[in-house]
């Protein structure tokens, strides 16, 4: 919120990313207020929290072509490689795989102390290392005073670099579906959002934590 009330323009691609980890985020911590009320590690049953992230990511996807006018193009590292267009329907469908996903392989992830967090890290690292092959949003704002996607993954790396400090082993705090279902969606959505949609494995593999033979 420091941008509030200052000349920064937040785009809609911005607003957007911002919301849709939010609304992760609290599908997360509804699935961990249960389990700690409960007393047992069993929160929202998997038909209910895979309807919440079905309707989260239906939501994302739908406002990405209709309000924020995403390019519908499968795309590599800009909107024109390799350049199919999927339509409409078809890429809305993409975003909902991708961004359901996402969020569960971060979920999965959440296992030992600071992996998520420091897997995390290094995936959103990856999406900004090709920053410039991605297309801006908003080419008619000078990028400098444009809070957008970008915005978004530098907040979420500051999230996760902080979390480490109290998360690495030995852990005093944990991460929960709270931070994990909230980092993977947020990935996925700013993949998708900044033309990056192939290139989302690519960094998942290259930046996870490899077992040795």
């Amino acid at each position: 919120m420091g941008h509030v009330g200052t000349s920064v323009v937040f785009t809609r691609s911005g607003i957007l990313v911002v919301a849709v980890i939010i609304a992760s985020g609290f599908l997360g911590f509804l699935d961990d207020y249960i389990s700690i009320r409960n007393a047992r590690n069993l929160g929202l049953n998997k038909r209910g929290k895979f309807v919440g992230q079905l309707l989260i990511a239906a939501v994302f996807a739908v406002l990405s072509i209709d309000w924020v006018h995403t390019s519908t193009n499968l795309s590599f590292t800009r909107f024109s490689l390799p350049g199919w267009n999927l339509t409409s329907i078809g890429w809305i469908v993409l975003a909902i795989l991708v961004i359901i996903s996402s969020s569960n392989a971060v979920n999965l992830t959440d296992g030992l102390d600071g992996l998520a967090a420091g897997s995390g890290t290094f995936w959103l690292r990856r999406v900004g290392d090709h920053r410039l092959l991605a297309i801006p949003s908003l080419l008619d704002l000078p990028l400098a005073r444009r809070a957008g996607p970008r915005t978004g993954r530098v907040g979420l790396v500051g999230a996760c670099l902080g979390f480490l400090w109290w998360n690495a082993a030995p852990a005093r705090i944990i991460m929960g579906d709270t931070g994990s279902l909230a980092i993977g969606t947020g990935l996925g959505a700013l993949c998708l959002l900044m033309n990056l949609d192939l290139l989302l494995p690519v960094i998942g593999d290259s930046s996870s934590p490899k077992r040795r033979r």
